[in-house]
């Protein structure tokens, strides 16, 4: 399946001490769940990967549905956000439509549905053995890897702060962040200890709301494991499997980093 482009183009420590914490996030939007930045949660303390280079802050975030308030709206405008990617599928948008500030591009992942109809259902709560399965499922589905592909080639091109969710910003959206850390090459342990930050966030935004389920270790696991079985690695994925190709990992590398 091709897809046309629809966004436009806007013109040495090695150790890894000090990792942030979710106590003292610098970055706190209250109406929309688990929202942050890639780089990590506080901007003074921004990941770095195993040469010591930190990631850029201010630059890619994630986040559950963009349920913003008034407040919240105009806080992604002073962000410099102008483009946000809804990773979620259609009826999700239908039911829970994002609000998305005026100047901002908005731009849907699934266009119609999902690839397949035996897809694993998106941000439900399932048993361990489904959310797994649904995890290898973005690996081995032709239809998810042809719309990553796109979304990282889209997030390469843009110039200004971007936003991608998906419904509690767990899977799929933990899948493409952990897919950006491999390509700035963070560490094993950063990736993983930033996929179950999730858990601490959610708890945190639904403070006396319906708690979500938690994520756990295996789900990003198994996505890993099925990457590393097709490929050899997760780089190996990227470059084989989604066939990006090696300009937009280095554009991806010298927006992800503040130094390449």
């Amino acid at each position: 399946m091709a897809f046309t482009a629809i966004v436009s183009s806007r013109s040495q420590r090695t150790e890894h001490d000090g990792l942030p914490t979710v106590q003292v996030p610098l970055l706190h939007l209250p109406s929309i769940h688990n929202f942050r930045d890639v780089a990590g949660v506080d901007a003074q303390l921004p990941y770095r990967n195993v040469h010591g280079v930190a990631l850029r802050t201010r630059t890619l975030y994630r986040s559950g549905w963009l349920s913003a308030d008034d407040a919240d709206a105009r806080r992604l405008r002073t962000l410099g956000v102008d483009v946000v990617y809804d990773l979620r599928p259609q009826d999700q948008r239908r039911s829970q439509p994002d609000r998305v500030p005026q100047g901002v591009e908005y731009v849907p992942l699934f266009q119609v549905a999902a690839s397949s109809s035996s897809a694993p259902r998106v941000e439900q709560v399932a048993a361990p053995e489904s959310m797994e399965d649904r995890m290898r499922f973005f690996v081995s589905d032709q239809g998810i890897r042809t719309r990553t592909v796109f979304l990282l080639e889209q997030m390469a091109l843009v110039d200004g702060a971007q936003v991608f969710h998906c419904a509690q910003g767990c899977d799929l959206t933990g899948w493409v962040t952990a897919l950006l850390h491999t390509v700035a090459e963070l560490p094993q342990d950063v990736i993983m200890r930033d996929y179950l930050l999730s858990n601490e966030r959610l708890k945190s935004d639904t403070d006396g709301e319906a708690q979500p389920a938690a994520v756990q270790a295996s789900y990003l696991q198994a996505a890993l494991h099925e990457a590393t079985t097709r490929h050899g690695s997760v780089q190996r994925f990227i470059t084989e499997g989604l066939r990006l190709s090696e300009e937009t990992q280095q554009r991806l590398r010298a927006k992800l980093l503040t130094q390449t």
